[in-house]
């Protein structure tokens, strides 16, 4: 029967890997974001060892805060295979697990028939691929597989054994969670599954239970701390949603679009008027899940001020359990058909026909979605279409090969799916990209430097990616009405990758090129489409000719009353202006020493992502400006003796120098 469930995994995947390099790849919350973060995090291991910082995405961000553990199934899978392979095999894992001791758990613990338990297997495989985001499907695709070995153990006779067996299972359940996604939830749930549903309330199974859960937590507990310590410093996406009441309608909608098939069994169920301790439990958490969950965020925004540093924490996520939910009520309902009917001679049971049409409904609804994967495909390209541009990798490559550190920007384009998370696989460093713990002072600097009139970015830095026919016209002739150039400077971006061409000021054209792809041609044929999708993304490669070092020396500095005035001063300042003046709120430096010199020299002599060491030669007092997001993780050295770091230009970092030769060390020590 195990061989049916890994069939199942393969066929709910197929599109991911059957094609290599060239198969389907998910692009929202999977390769903007979780593809190019592991992608990267190994990058850099392999580059530098264990680090707590990534320099690869947005000017540097919190590793542990965005959910970036080496101790993980999907990031060991990232390690051992190329990306596009350990991407499809992330959710084949996480759709087999889920089938498999979905299965189990009817068959073997509640008793059902193996016929029920096969389609409740089967239903809750394919509900996680419905949502098929990497870190949802392995923790919540290893959730049933929590809740039959917890049972088994709370029977378990010799307390040691249990004991061993729990420590075991914990370490196991840990190492395929992610603690901001699913580990908080599937917690909770696998204890109310085991201790009030199943009734196991001796003091043995709380034992068991309950260092479950612990062992559980402690691999994690790093990735808690960066979380609940830095969350004052930055936005998490609920903050800036503002989800209207209507949201939960909508959100309510969309799960019963998803999973139209097990809800229907689940009503049917109850109209049957089914009994028992354990249907009531599966009716409870369906109900909870499916109609109660997706009102946090709603609740969220209205009152989320009494939260505090969980305000943003997205408790709606509990309804990622709905396809094991549903399955096991589906199971349960199948099982109480148990009349037989003549037909043709040959004697069938109601289930075996119920059944059948289920199995029917979930096999259609799984072409369905090939068939929109199919459609994305040609629209937005595969995986080697959107993870690589020969032209970028040209210049890029060559230029690394000096070891400058340097940063590089992509113009985001929603027709063809175009992200700078791409960038990011490469191994390159960039100053926008997809990230989930963001610094507030870096939102708001982006913010300008986008010269974006709404809110603050809620974690999705991009660079035009809703741009308009006209928008990208206009950005032809002239794009400082969208990107300041000045601040790309600043942030040390050297390369500027665009899918149209752009005008700014100190950016210079390296690779003049025809770049409409056929997959974005109106007209385009579906060969001239498939065809797209078997080369990598051409773009246009620019080169800004004003770009800051990493690490410079400014002879002046201006202090603000607010960061509102700073951060309005920093939009309108010019290249000229900010390579020379450092720009600080007066409650981070409120007593400032004139600085001047004619002689200086800096040089970054060392850079991994912990630690960068700087050498500065300066015959007057100054400030160096490390253009790194600051975190009040960083710790800065002069000479041997710690000193305060400034931050400047509202997200990035400076300290005040003596005349004379110095070497700075920065690490990070979260």
């Amino acid at each position: 029967m195990i061989f049916l469930f890994i069939g199942v995994a393969v066929w709910l995947c197929l599109e991911y890997v059957i094609l290599g390099p060239y198969s389907y790849v998910r692009i929202g919350d999977n390769l903007d974001i979780f593809i190019p973060q592991l992608a990267g995090l190994w990058r850099g291991f392999l580059s530098w060892g264990a680090a707590y910082w990534s320099p690869l995405f947005a000017g540097g961000i919190d590793r542990l805060g965005s959910d970036g553990a080496y101790f993980n199934a999907g990031s060991i899978l990232f390690a051992l295979f190329p990306t596009w392979l350990a991407y499809g095999l992330v959710l084949m894992l996480g759709a087999f697990l889920a089938g498999w001791f979905t299965f189990l758990v009817c068959e073997r613990r509640l008793g059902l028939s193996r016929l029920a338990s096969v389609v409740a297997g089967v239903l809750a495989a394919q509900g996680v691929m419905l949502v098929d985001i990497m870190p949802f499907v392995l923790g919540f695709g290893a959730f049933p597989a929590a809740i039959y070995y917890l049972e088994r153990l709370c029977m378990e006779p010799r307390m040691k054994r249990a004991a061993a067996g729990a420590v075991a299972l914990g370490l196991g359940f840990a190492f395929f969670s992610s603690l901001a996604f699913t580990l908080p939830f599937t917690l909770v749930v696998a204890a109310v599954w085991v201790v009030v549903i199943r009734r196991f309330v001796s003091w043995r199974s709380f034992f068991v239970v309950g260092l479950f859960g612990v062992v559980a937590i402690i691999p994690h507990l790093p990735e808690f701390w960066s979380l609940f310590s830095f969350t004052p410093f930055s936005i998490r996406g609920g903050e800036y949603y503002r989800t209207p009441w209507v949201y939960g309608i909508v959100l309510i909608r969309w799960l019963l679009d998803f999973y139209w098939v097990g809800a229907l069994m689940l009503a049917i169920g109850v109209a049957l008027r089914i009994r028992g301790r354990v249907w009531y439990g599966v009716v409870a958490l369906s109900v909870l899940f499916l109609f109660v969950a997706p009102w946090y965020q709603p609740f969220s925004a209205a009152y989320g001020q009494y939260f505090g540093r969980f305000r943003d924490f997205g408790f709606e996520r509990f309804y990622y359990l709905l396809p094991v939910v549903l399955g096991i009520a589906t199971a349960m309902v199948l099982e109480h058909f148990s009349a037989t009917y003549t037909i043709r001679g040959r004697q069938v049971r109601l289930r075996e026909l119920v059944a059948g049409v289920v199995l029917a409904a979930l096999a259609l609804g799984s072409v369905n979605t090939k068939i929109v994967h199919a459609k994305g495909w040609l629209r937005n390209g595969s995986f080697y279409t959107n993870a690589y541009s020969p032209e970028a990798a040209t210049v890029v490559g060559a230029r690394t090969a000096s070891g400058t550190p340097f940063r590089v920007a992509t113009i985001a384009d929603e027709r063809t799916g175009l992200l700078p998370s791409w960038a990011v696989m490469q191994g390159w460093e960039t100053i926008d990209g997809d990230i989930t713990f963001a610094s507030r002072r870096y939102a708001a600097f982006f913010k300008e430097l986008t010269k974006h009139s709404g809110p603050e970015p809620k974690h999705s830095f991009y660079f035009m990616w809703q741009a308009t026919a006209d928008d990208r016209a206009q950005a032809g002739r002239d794009a400082t009405r969208f990107l300041s150039p000045a601040l790309l400077s600043l942030a040390n971006v050297r390369h500027l990758f665009s899918p149209f061409p752009i005008s700014l000021p100190g950016f210079r054209l390296l690779s003049p090129q025809d770049t409409a792809l056929p997959a974005e041609l109106p007209d385009a044929s579906i060969a001239e489409r498939a065809r797209a999708a078997f080369r990598g993304r051409p773009l246009m490669v620019y080169e800004n000719e004003d770009v800051f070092p990493r690490a410079f020396l400014v002879n002046d500095v201006r202090v603000f009353a607010t960061d509102e005035e700073l951060l309005q001063a920093l939009g309108e300042a010019s290249t000229s202006t900010l390579r020379t003046t450092a720009f600080v709120n007066v409650a981070d430096m409120d007593a400032v020493s004139a600085t001047g010199g004619t002689a200086a020299k800096v040089e970054v002599t060392a850079s991994t992502p912990d630690e960068i060491i700087v050498t500065v030669q300066s015959d007057a007092p100054t400030m160096l400006v490390l253009t790194t997001n600051y975190r009040p993780a960083w710790r800065v050295h002069v000479d041997g003796e710690e000193k305060k770091i400034i931050p400047v230009y509202h997200t990035f970092m400076g300290v005040p120098l003596e005349s004379g030769n110095h070497t700075v060390v920065w690490k990070y020590k979260p």
